[in-house]
């Protein structure tokens, strides 16, 4: 539960961030993947 509620924060604060209305699916899957290999 504490990893998904990080992964979410950092979506949100990425999203919140950017410019954009809407992140791409592109853009997610990079997040998920920067977030796995950090861990």
């Amino acid at each position: 539960m504490f990893f998904l509620s990080c992964i979410l924060f950092l979506i949100l604060r990425l999203w919140a961030s950017s410019p954009k209305e809407i992140l791409t699916l592109e853009e997610v899957s990079t997040m998920f993947l920067f977030h796995f290999r950090a861990i």
